[in-house]
């Protein structure tokens, strides 16, 4: 192994892995959800929960900067369209 690929190997070793914490939802689901609750119910990164919003894919609402999520839409949303 040459000197460059053992400080490749070396470096990645040494970081720890990162661990997500998990999300458990309520049960029953509360009215209105919150983009962590909405992203651990759809399996999706919070991220990803943001640019749909921002790309007008999923139903929210804005109750002053917090962005919310009405149950039932969110439900409806992920049923298949006929």
């Amino acid at each position: 192994m040459n000197k460059s690929a053992k400080h490749i190997t070396q470096k990645n070793q040494s970081k720890p892995a990162m661990k997500k914490e998990p999300i458990t939802l309520p049960d029953p689901l509360p009215k209105f959800l919150e983009v962590s609750e909405v992203a651990a119910l759809l399996r999706v990164a919070d991220r990803t929960i943001y640019d749909w919003c921002s790309q007008r894919k999923i139903p929210f609402r804005k109750a002053g900067d917090r962005t919310i999520f009405d149950r039932d839409e969110i439900l409806e949303w992920t049923h298949p369209k006929e």
